[in-house]
């Protein structure tokens, strides 16, 4: 297969209300699309971190490097465009190779006529238990205001699962982490994201503070290049923890599990590199006994990749709780994400992996046109 070229689209889309985390509150949800054309056939992929800076990645560096290129020989591909950037831990270049590689793999699959997953190796788990990705916190003197609302909302909805944000005083990280858990109940799973919103010390204050509400991991306490503060919580918090879903590359994810001993790591297809740098990091982390559950934010691009890839993935165990991967469905208002229908969750909480080509749902880019900015092709 030939690449013949790209559409680019950068989207943007208003939020009805602020919300946010540690690190601060946004309004609008923005991301890059990336459609790979071959022929009649076309693969989608997506960068939503940065995606102004990696739609000029991929113009400028990636896509002079696509005239030609064989899809047949994917993996020299993806090194030639990992070279061109100088790959680094993270930033908008590898976000742009994230998409470029997630459309080239669905093209492929679509071509082929079968999921991402079955050219991944095959679907291990059919169907993945959920959490709901949210409340987050909420500009005001009242960070937690409306947290039980939302949270009996997933309830009705069907998640047995919720992952809170959390990060901004440990007593009030502790109560709202108290006051899920009483809404939960003790059987359901409790996580909490702290964003990267505070230093070792304090996250390990935050940790003794909602020790009582049973976290099933404590996630992304502190910077992501914190390592010596990521073993510290890991030795002293007495819960799971974890991170990476910034993360480029298994080279980064190899130090971030040697040095700082997470229990779960998250990497994210939109950012670590696509499919074919997650497969190398689920390679490691099993090799070295560390669960894996993706970070899935964005849009619905990035949901149903993040669907094929988790389905290939054998499923593990951290500190003798649930198994990963358990899928992270985000619950923020997100235009982009409902822009195809989303994944519906059965009576146990969780999803069916989609069967169908490429990313197993059709794609039609008048379902993202509407919120275009920008938009531009680039002909081979």
């Amino acid at each position: 297969m030939r690449v013949d070229g790209l559409d680019l689209y950068l989207l943007s889309a208003p939020m009805p209300r602020p919300q946010g985390n540690s690190l601060g509150f946004f309004d609008r949800r923005e991301a890059l699309l990336v459609r790979m054309r071959s022929g009649p056939l076309a693969g989608w992929g997506e960068a939503w971190f940065a995606p102004r800076q990696a739609g000029r990645a991929i113009s400028d560096i990636l896509a002079p490097l696509l005239p030609g290129a064989d899809l047949g020989r994917h993996a020299q591909l993806y090194e030639r465009l990992r070279g061109a950037l100088g790959f680094g831990d993270r930033g908008a270049g590898v976000a742009g190779l994230s998409a470029v590689d997630m459309a080239a793999w669905d093209l492929r699959a679509r071509a082929e006529g079968v999921p991402i997953a079955v050219l991944l190796g095959g679907m291990v788990q059919e169907k993945l238990p959920t959490y709901a990705s949210g409340p987050f916190l909420r500009p005001g003197d009242d960070p937690y205001a409306g947290f039980d609302r939302e949270i009996d909302m997933y309830l009705q909805t069907g998640f047995r699962a919720v992952k809170l944000r959390m990060g901004h005083t440990p007593a009030t990280d502790g109560a709202a982490a108290a006051g899920a858990r009483r809404q939960l109940g003790p059987d359901r799973l409790l996580m909490a994201d702290l964003n990267q919103g505070y230093r070792a010390p304090a996250a390990l204050a935050v940790a003794q503070a909602v020790r009582e509400a049973g976290l099933a991991w404590l996630e992304e306490p502190v910077a992501p290049e914190d390592n010596a503060g990521y073993r510290l919580l890991a030795e002293h918090a007495g819960m799971p923890i974890a991170g990476g879903e910034v993360l480029a590359g298994v080279e980064a994810f190899g130090r971030f599990i040697v040095e700082g001993r997470p229990a779960v790591v998250q990497p994210d297809l939109a950012i670590c590199g696509g499919f074919t740098e997650a497969v190398k990091i689920a390679g490691l982390a099993s090799g070295l006994g560390v669960a894996l559950a993706p970070h899935v934010w964005g849009t619905a691009i990035n949901l149903y990749a993040s669907l094929q890839f988790a389905a290939t993935l054998r499923p593990a165990r951290w500190f003798g709780r649930a198994t990963c991967p358990v899928f992270e469905l985000d619950r923020s208002p997100n235009d982009l994400r409902t822009a195809l229908p989303e994944p519906a969750l059965d009576t146990d909480g969780a999803v069916a992996v989609p069967t169908g080509p490429g990313l197993g749902v059709e794609v039609r880019p008048e379902a993202f046109e509407r919120f275009a900015m920008k938009r531009w092709s680039l002909n081979f």
